[in-house]
């Protein structure tokens, strides 16, 4: 029997930059009262305290922790308290690199987005969103819905620019960039090391599972559940009780 359920946020819990549900919260406090229940989505904090945090402690309120940025920080949450209990950070050479690439790379491939806000600063992770993050969701979910112009982009440019990074699709329309083996898979290790446990205790549900998805390299380690939309990680996280 598994012990841990880990969930991906955007595309799984909820739509991306969408507040998740009340009748994902409801089950999420049904799914506690059997497994320990964690998040290990790839916005930063505030973007993940905005579309379930929040809501969360004002709705549930236990103790939960959530692991942000693809695992690469950790905060223990609850009505109490907000506690960081690590990160992992860029250093502002390493941060200034990748913001370099990728202004070059916009600018070589004449890249015109459609909202000014195309490379943001995590701290652990720089995230490059083509057409702008806060670009229309209609456009964003057409523009490369099976990844396939992302990955061209990745192992025909960034990969030979900045070989020493990690560089996975995240998202829509993103690219996340990290320190080479910064990924899910890193976020699930610390996860196994925090509540002592083995990988074959935890279940991973996410919406990115294909090569160079972001969610990609959980699957090495424990069993992973595809799924496309929040609907259907309600389906299947409801078979869990």
């Amino acid at each position: 029997m598994k012990k841990i359920i880990a969930c991906d946020i955007d595309g799984t819990l909820a739509y991306s930059d969408t507040e998740i549900s009340d009748e994902m919260l409801e089950l999420i406090s049904k799914l506690q009262k059997k497994y320990i229940f964690v998040t290990i989505g790839n916005g930063n904090y505030m973007h993940l305290y905005n579309q379930f945090i929040k809501k969360y402690i004002e709705k549930i309120g236990k103790e939960i922790y959530v692991y942000v940025l693809g695992g690469l920080e950790c905060y223990k949450t609850s009505k109490k308290e907000i506690i960081k209990i690590y990160s992992n950070d860029l250093s502002n050479d390493e941060k200034n690199k990748i913001v370099r690439t990728i202004s070059n790379f916009i600018k070589d491939k004449k890249i015109i987005p459609d909202t000014y806000d195309q490379i943001e600063d995590r701290g652990s992770m720089v995230v490059f969103s083509v057409l702008g993050r806060k670009a229309n969701k209609e456009l964003k979910k057409s523009y490369d819905p099976n990844g396939e112009k992302r990955k061209k982009f990745i192992n025909e440019y960034f990969k030979e620019e900045l070989p020493e990074f990690e560089i996975k699709i995240g998202g829509t329309t993103t690219m996340d960039f990290t320190k080479k083996g910064h990924t899910k898979a890193f976020g699930i290790k610390k996860i196994k090391k925090m509540f002592n446990c083995k990988f074959k205790d935890i279940i991973f549900f996410g919406d990115d599972l294909q090569e160079h998805g972001n969610d990609f390299p959980v699957k090495e380690l424990v069993e992973s559940i595809e799924v496309e939309s929040p609907e259907e990680t309600l389906i299947k996280l409801n078979e869990l009780l």
